[in-house]
């Protein structure tokens, strides 16, 4: 009696160490992803606290130039408080003048009054004094009228020297408030500016946000896609092991059938077994290029390709439990065939 030889497991051996194999580059790759993404996200960081120092700086010019603003106004304000105090210095020289002149006026009215009375008690008594007085009345008409106009002259001269001055000051206070305008346009372009800067600022934190917000959905969507294959890859496992064990019941099948000594039994336990290895090996690579393909769809990011790839995966989940049931039947056959022994 011969004894056949049954097939080894080597072929499922070779299968679970290719799949660990894939399992470590796709680990390898989730970790180079995982890399990248927390440089882009510490860049990120890096920019935002670059833009806040920016603006920081930025807040610190803007109270800078509002101090400045504030003593400008205030050294204006000074500026206004002398000229007002100079004009009322200048009425109350020229109220005091106009005062003057009126009481020199009065005291000669009294000494013209003074003067007429006395003509006239002159006259009454010496009549030769009459041409006397008269001449000095006249005289000191003369002088008054002089003095008159001396005085008006004088009063002339102090209305124009005022109104020069006043002139003077009102153009100075013309030329204050222009440059005061002046500064307040250009201090007003200025916020201006700085607000156009601000929305600029606030639009491209806007900017960054939104493609923060579109990386963590990406971020989401690549783990969700390594979740999946993931599971997918545990449930290939899963089925290579189911495989091996039945494999390895089909090989202990045939080896008792061997050591039975029936070499008919024996040469169509080995026929079928290794219909069933072949057809396990067909399965396992059917399972195999699914797994390809299931990583190609992973690469690409396509919906459609992953959907195919669960449809192959599907396929060959059949194929295999096809085989199993084959494998099952011949186990089947061969113990009716013993048993009829």
């Amino acid at each position: 009696m011969h004894r056949i030889k049954t097939p080894n497991s080597s072929s499922s051996s070779n299968s679970s160490n290719t799949n660990n194999s894939s399992s470590s580059n796709n680990s390898s790759s989730s970790n180079t992803n995982n890399n990248r993404q927390q440089q882009q996200h510490q860049q990120q960081q890096q920019h935002q606290q670059h833009q806040q120092h920016q603006q920081q700086q930025h807040k610190q010019q803007q109270h800078q130039q509002q101090h400045q603003q504030h003593q400008q106004q205030q050294q204006q304000q000074q500026h206004q408080q002398q000229q007002q105090q100079q004009q009322q210095q200048q009425q109350q020289e020229h109220h005091c003048i106009c005062w003057f002149s009126v009481f020199v006026l009065s005291v000669a009215q009294q000494q013209q009054q003074q003067q007429q009375q006395q003509q006239q008690q002159q006259q009454q008594h010496q009549p030769q004094q009459q041409q006397q007085q008269q001449q000095q009345q006249q005289q000191q008409q003369q002088q008054q009228q002089q003095q008159q106009q001396q005085q008006q002259q004088h009063q002339q001269q102090q209305q124009q020297q005022q109104q020069q001055q006043q002139q003077q000051q009102q153009q100075q206070q013309q030329q204050q408030q222009q440059q005061q305008q002046q500064h307040q346009q250009q201090q007003q372009q200025q916020q201006q500016q700085q607000q156009q800067q601000q929305q600029q600022q606030q639009q491209h934190q806007q900017q960054q946000q939104q493609q923060q917000q579109q990386q963590q959905q990406q971020q989401q969507q690549q783990q969700q896609q390594q979740q999946q294959q993931q599971q997918q890859q545990q449930q290939h496992q899963q089925q290579q092991q189911q495989q091996q064990q039945l494999t390895a019941a089909a090989a202990a099948a045939a080896a008792r059938a061997a050591a039975a000594g029936r070499a008919a039994a024996a040469a169509a336990a080995a026929g079928r077994a290794a219909a069933a290895a072949v057809a396990v090996a067909e399965a396992e690579a059917i399972v195999i290029a699914a797994a390809e393909a299931a990583r190609a769809a992973a690469a690409a990011i396509t919906a459609a390709a992953i959907a195919a790839a669960a449809a192959a995966i599907t396929a060959a989940a059949t194929t295999i439990a096809a085989a199993t049931a084959a494998a099952a039947t011949t186990a089947a056959a061969t113990h009716r065939h013993r048993s009829s022994f």
